[in-house]
């Protein structure tokens, strides 16, 4: 349902932006929206951005393991993403995500220019 995604997506938000050192979602988002990197928003608030990436990985893990458990995916599935999470945890941490295109990169908002 709408409501339960939606309490998970500000779950999510609140958990990432204490990762990252925000004081809360809107900060966290409103970094984003400014065009900063979580790595750049860890490294404002005296984070090591591996210290941002090792935590998601963990995460990452856990919930391919409870997938794998509940028979979501196969073991051989959880696997293959397994050998690229931390090449995109780390792209996504460093360089942001672009969704359009589903890279790496920072995302262009449709009818902007880039800033320089």
């Amino acid at each position: 349902d709408r409501d339960g995604q939606r309490n998970h997506d500000a779950t999510e938000c609140g958990e990432l932006a204490a990762l990252v050192g925000a004081a809360d979602c809107a900060a966290l988002k409103s970094a984003l929206d400014d065009d900063q990197t979580l790595a750049q928003i860890a490294e404002s608030n005296d984070i090591e951005p591996q210290t941002v990436i090792d935590a998601m990985v963990a995460e990452m893990s856990a919930e391919l393991d409870a997938k794998v458990e509940s028979g979501a995916i196969t073991e051989e599935r959880a696997a293959m993403i397994r050998t690229q999470l931390t090449e995109m945890v780390t792209g996504f941490v460093n360089e942001g995500f672009d969704g359009e295109r589903g890279r790496h990169g920072k995302a262009k908002r449709a009818g902007t220019a880039p800033r320089s």
